[in-house]
């Protein structure tokens, strides 16, 4: 490889590097958006020290926290009785809620995988290692072929 070629070379390697990381946050994207939104009513859950998790995750939206004396519609604020977080964690807040082991029911949102969620999640999963593994290889050898020419080049006596 000739270095008056490296510009052509380095934007090759830039330009791919742009086309895979859109296009990975493009599927990414278009995975989170074809999934089903699900609403769950009264499902029991048990806190634990104030506590607890949703048996699904991808929350989209929390819609009560409540047994038969207590009820929380307020969530993720300041003055909230809970709060919650994308990945099913819930956190009890106002000092009505025991924080003990207690049974809630939780009713929620959330975003259920379908066939086309699993199939964007795996292309995502599946095009990761070019980024991590293959560009810096690609890269590497360019370089070791830009001074493995120098070096022969330095040797050749004749002009």
């Amino acid at each position: 490889m000739e270095i008056k070629n490296l510009t052509g070379f380095v934007l090759l390697i830039v330009l791919t590097g742009m086309i895979l990381g859109v296009g990975v946050l493009v599927l990414d994207k278009f995975g989170t958006a074809v999934k089903d939104s699900t609403i769950v009513v009264n499902e029991s859950q048990a806190f634990v020290a104030a506590a607890g998790t949703t048996t699904f995750d991808d929350l989209l939206s929390m819609t009560e926290i409540s047994n038969q004396s207590v009820s929380c519609t307020t969530f993720n604020s300041i003055n909230s009785c809970a709060n919650w977080t994308e990945a099913g964690g819930l956190v009890l807040n106002d000092s009505t809620f025991p924080t003990t082991t207690a049974s809630y029911n939780v009713s929620y949102t959330y975003g259920a995988d379908t066939t086309t969620a699993t199939t964007v999640a795996s292309v995502v999963t599946g095009l990761s290692p070019i980024a991590s593994t293959w560009i810096p290889l690609i890269i590497t050898i360019a370089v070791l072929a830009i001074i493995l020419t120098l070096v022969i080049r330095s040797f050749n006596t004749k002009r």
